[in-house]
């Protein structure tokens, strides 16, 4: 592809500037803002790396590329407006309404089975705040009825474990929320998952967890608009509507322009902290090769909770969360 860029060296700075009507840049923009893949992960994330690659033929070893920001890269007033709204509505959603939790409630597991529905209970309470904290979003509320339900069923495992990894604590290696949990109690958990899913299982999932914070730099903003952007995400709702011969969309567009709004605020937001196009498209393109990854785990363990859980009873698990797990 053609670009009229002109690519020049600071002397002092040793820095490639990129200026001029860049044509790969703008296409950047257009694969953010507004695609027809906008609900495929992977479409994105192909056609990001497709632009990744042009971008790397115009810059020169060991340098760092920089272009001066257009208007339409910046974030607005109305932008800063809705991150702090996010965060605020993230925050009313998941602040603890209970006493902290302590390793008291685990001395009724005894034995896998025991542990997996205590799990799942837990998932249950936290699917609970997810479903507050979407409803908060504008975007979401707007939607009709079946859109939303849609939404929510399939995307919510992967929305879910999202939402556990903003509290993965890098320095302890634990799922730790201090305002809901003792750390003694956090540790306990982290036991239980190894017994309940065994440990090849649980490395991966904290392996994943790490990897995702690195790539955000443990931005508590990015994975908050992640969480967001991913109920929006049709892919993942359209494999399971076919699977189970459920009712489709009614409005599909409405839900491609919704996550289009967060997916283009997260870019914009990622250009703001690392100063460059190059930079923000490198790690938006890594983080969602990482959502990719996890969307594969988490087909493990709904494989896992199938087999472990069949022919479970409502009083044993919540009939909400037997749909979301796929336990029919």
């Amino acid at each position: 592809m053609a670009t009229n860029n002109s690519v020049t060296k600071n002397q002092k700075t040793n820095i490639v500037v990129i200026t001029g009507n860049d044509e790969t840049f703008q296409n950047l923009l257009s694969i953010i803002q507004k695609s027809d893949d906008c609900g495929e992960l992977s479409g994105i994330t192909r056609s990001v790396e497709s632009i990744i690659e042009q971008l790397q033929t115009t810059q020169l070893p060991h340098m760092q590329q920089i272009t001066p920001l257009p208007q339409n890269f910046s974030l607005t007033l109305d932008d800063y407006n809705r991150l702090n709204s996010v965060k605020l509505s993230y925050d009313i959603a998941f602040r603890p309404t209970t006493a902290k939790q302590t390793v008291s409630a685990f001395g009724h597991i005894n034995d896998r089975r025991s542990g997996l529905l205590y799990s799942t209970s837990l998932l249950y309470d936290l699917g609970m705040k997810l479903i507050t904290f979407i409803r908060s979003i504008p975007e979401f509320e707007f939607l009709n009825e079946q859109d939303r339900f849609i939404l929510f069923k399939y995307n919510s495992p992967l929305v879910l474990y999202m939402r556990i990894c903003l509290c993965y604590d890098i320095n302890r290696d634990l799922v730790f929320d201090p305002e809901a949990q003792s750390e003694e109690c956090a540790i306990a958990c982290k036991q239980l998952s190894q017994y309940c899913y065994g440990e090849q299982l649980d490395l991966a999932s904290t392996q994943l967890f790490r990897s995702i914070k690195n790539v955000t730099d443990d931005d508590p903003i990015i994975l908050q608009l992640m969480l967001i952007i991913l109920t929006f995400t049709k892919s993942l709702s359209v494999e399971n509507i076919v699977e189970n011969e459920q009712a489709t969309f009614i409005n599909s567009k409405q839900v491609d322009e919704a996550q289009s709004i967060y997916a283009s605020l997260l870019f914009r937001y990622m250009i703001k902290k690392y100063s460059t196009y190059y930079q923000a498209a490198r790690q938006y393109s890594q983080l969602i090769q990482k959502i990719l990854q996890t969307q594969m785990l988490i087909r493990t363990f709904q494989q896992f909770f199938q087999e472990q859980l069949v022919d479970t009873r409502d009083d044993e698990l919540n009939p909400i969360m037997k749909s979301i797990l796929g336990l029919h």
